[in-house]
């Protein structure tokens, strides 16, 4: 099991994907059927008309470097967004720090 984030942007109306895991790419074409299937349920709700929204890979973002602390690295990323995006190296280097810790 691995944990992907897909952040909904609406003002520039695009689906973002966030994959703390790089070799993880090949379940591009399962999280691409996720992204269609909210962007559906967007619509079939009323909420707003999401047919046109953009599917964004985002790379540039803190990266795990085992298989099995997804969970972390995606509550991480959410962190990161909350804070508009911003965060420095520091920032991703205190990530590796708190994670890597007892490695």
């Amino acid at each position: 099991m691995h944990w992907h984030l897909l952040v909904v942007k609406v003002a520039e109306k695009k689906i973002e994907w966030y994959n703390s895991m790089p070799k993880a790419r090949s379940a591009r074409p399962y999280v691409v059927d996720v992204a269609s299937a909210l962007k559906e349920e967007m619509v079939s709700r009323g909420f707003l008309d999401a047919t046109d929204y953009e599917f964004v890979t985002v790379e540039d973002h803190p990266q795990q470097k085992t298989g099995y602390d997804c969970g972390i690295f995606m509550v991480k990323n959410m962190d990161l967004l909350s804070r508009d995006g911003h965060g420095d190296e520091e920032y991703v280097m205190d990530v590796n720090d708190h994670v890597y810790k007892d490695s």
